[in-house]
């Protein structure tokens, strides 16, 4: 099965106006037939969740408002089929233990675009992802 040929519903959640696009622009190459929406803002990521119930979305942690972290615990009480890819500035140990404990099925750091690449496309097939620095952070927790 080629999961890059799905037609793919996925929302970006990020605050920053740069971020998505960049985001965006390497999902397109990756998921060329996937439909992409952005959201800046909790509210706004709701309503869009909502209405298009996406496969994934893709969440910062870092959101005016509301904790990226509360937006993901909400989105997996009421949409337990969404994947969450939490896509962070930076990595620390408890940040991810939260997440993963909240069902998030995958953490990469937003500058590891190859990271991101393979952790969109090992979460389409149901798999959760770390990347390495999500990883070794975890491990160094430990």
């Amino acid at each position: 099965m080629n999961v890059a040929a799905g037609p793919w519903q996925v929302l970006v959640v990020d605050d920053h106006l740069v971020v998505p696009d960049g985001l965006i622009a390497v999902l397109q190459r990756l998921l060329p037939s996937a439909h992409f929406d952005e959201a800046g803002a909790v509210p706004q990521a709701l309503d869009k969740i909502a209405a298009r119930r996406p496969h994934m979305v893709l969440l910062d942690v870092d959101l005016p408002c509301m904790n990226g972290l509360d937006l993901a615990a909400e989105i997996e009480a009421v949409y337990r089929l969404i994947r969450l890819l939490m896509v962070v500035a930076e990595v620390d140990p408890w940040t991810v233990q939260k997440a993963l404990a909240l069902g998030a099925s995958g953490f990469v750091a937003k500058a590891r675009s190859g990271c991101l690449a393979d952790a969109v496309l090992a979460m389409l097939t149901g798999s959760q992802v770390l990347c390495e620095d999500s990883q070794a952070a975890l491990e160094r927790a430990e």
